[in-house]
Parts: structure tokens; C-alpha cells; sequence
């Protein structure tokens, strides 16, 4: 989101590599290390949404869907609904009721259940209310969900998808046959089991229709399960390694992209 928005001289106000820098900055004052936190998490939202509505105010200021330098979509869950819904930046453009900050998409966008509240949209942030909530709930990766809208935006345009994965856990080893499994036992495996599975199945969706020249999709293999919540130094310096790593053994497909995406 932080590289669609315009400065002064109309270019994108940041570099991509603002977008890590800034999460470094921010994410020990989203995510605090206080113990008393994982105790609060079991019966309530983990983390107040206070540090990550700040760090949206300071990164994304007052600048509005509207403005975005390219047609954006962002996919977030109505609880009140219980729909989808994707944020249309050109949907913000025709209509002023839809036309709301950027800061507020990305707050819908992260609430992820558990770790923040959902956030409540309503008069005069929105012109009705809604109750949202992760779209990486459903759209963890959203590639098909893009090609889809671009499909009715553009249809029977050139489409190059290019795809960056936030890193795959391995999955925990399991050495019995699954037999008479509780809720306890199937919680975590399930988990793993929907969001690999939904991810892999898009990616080969992809690769079919869109053939290894028109699609590229850049993940690490994390080597231990990451936290969502684990802002220390040292894991955002193995990250960060992880990612220098990725460069190096897909520069080839990286060049390949920067080239289609010069072409005229």
C-alpha cells in the first residue's frame, strides 16, 4: 500500500524498501513483548489496535483510496455481511461514499482475529457500517482474486502476475495415522492443512492458465514456524537473511519480471 501513494512529485511516495523498514520500526510498538499479553490473548483480542492505528496515521496520513497510483484491490470479510468484500480503488474514484482513507482499508485489511479487534466501519468513515475483519482469512494468497478483477476491468489484457509470498511454515511432523483425533489434536494440522493447501491449489490454477511466462510466484520456506506476532531484532534479522537468500536463487525469474514489466 505504501508504494501507491503519491508525493509531491506525483511518484510513489516510498520505495519498496521503506515497506520493511517501516515494519521494523513499527512492529515492536504493535506487537509489544509483555507477558502478561498471552494470558489477556486467551480471552480477548491479544493487542490493542492503538500502535498499528499509529503507525498507519504516521506511514499513510490522510491520503485517500482515490489517489492510488494504480487500480488497487484489497480483500477483507464483513462479519455483519458474512461476505467478502474488496476495497476497489477505481470503485473509490466514482463514488465519494466509497472513497475513504487508505489507512482505514489497511486497518480492516489487518484485523486479524485473535490479535486485534475487528474493525468497525460506519458513518462518517463509510457510508454503512461494516464489521471487518483479515482477508487473508480467504484470499491469504490473493492472486486469483487479482486476476479475476482484472479479467472484468481488462479483459483481453497482456497479464503478467507476480506473486510474493510472506514466507511457509513447515508443517508440525506428524508420526501417528490420525486416528480417533479430537478437536485439541486436528486444530493445528487443519490449519496448516487449509492455508497450504488453498495456496498451492492457486498456484497451480495459475501455472496452468497462465503458463510459466506470465506468472511468477516468489516464497521462502521458513525453517521454523514464525509467529505472526514476533517482532524481536534476531527474527528480523533471520527474515531478512531469509529474503537475501530468495533474491540470490531466483534472480533469474526477478530479471525475467523486470524486463516484462519495461517492455512497452
Amino acid at each position: 500500500m505504501s508504494m501507491i501513494i503519491p508525493g509531491p512529485d506525483g511518484r510513489p511516495r516510498y520505495r519498496a524498501a521503506s515497506s520493511a523498514d517501516a515494519y521494523e520500526a513499527f512492529a515492536p510498538k504493535i506487537f509489544p513483548r509483555e507477558r502478561w499479553l498471552q494470558i489477556r490473548g486467551l480471552v480477548r483480542e491479544k493487542y490493542s489496535a492503538t500502535g498499528l492505528e499509529t503507525a498507519l496515521q504516521e506511514f499513510l496520513g490522510e491520503a485517500r483510496f482515490s489517489q492510488a497510483l494504480v487500480h488497487c484491490f484489497v480483500p477483507t470479510y464483513d462479519l455483519l455481511s458474512q461476505d467478502i468484500h474488496v476495497f476497489d480503488s477505481a470503485q473509490s474514484t466514482r463514488s465519494s461514499g466509497d472513497d475513504i482513507l487508505m489507512r482505514h482499508v489497511v486497518r480492516g485489511a489487518t484485523a486479524a482475529p485473535t490479535y486485534f479487534d475487528p474493525f468497525v466501519m460506519g458513518p462518517p468513515i463509510f457510508d454503512h457500517k461494516r464489521v471487518l475483519v483479515d482477508g487473508g482469512l480467504y484470499a491469504n494468497n490473493p492472486s486469483m482474486l487479482a486476476l479475476t478483477q482484472v479479467a472484468r476491468h481488462y479483459a483481453d489484457s497482456d497479464v503478467l502476475v507476480v506473486s510474493l509470498g510472506t514466507g511457509r511454515t513447515p508443517a508440525e511432523a506428524v508420526s501417528e495415522n490420525g486416528q480417533d483425533w479430537g478437536l485439541a489434536r486436528w486444530a493445528k494440522p487443519l490449519l496448516h492443512i487449509v492455508a497450504n493447501g488453498t495456496n498451492k491449489v492457486i498456484d497451480l490454477e495459475l501455472q496452468h492458465f497462465l503458463g510459466s511466462e506470465r506468472y511468477f510466484r516468489f516464497q521462502v520456506d521458513l525453517p521454523e514456524e514464525c509467529d505472526l506476532d514476533d517482532a524481536s531484532p534476531e527474527r528480523f534479522q533471520d527474515l531478512r537473511r531469509l529474503g537475501e537468500d530468495l533474491v540470490a536463487t531466483m534472480s533469474n525469474d526477478l530479471d525475467k519480471v523486470c524486463s516484462l514489466l519495461k517492455r512497452p
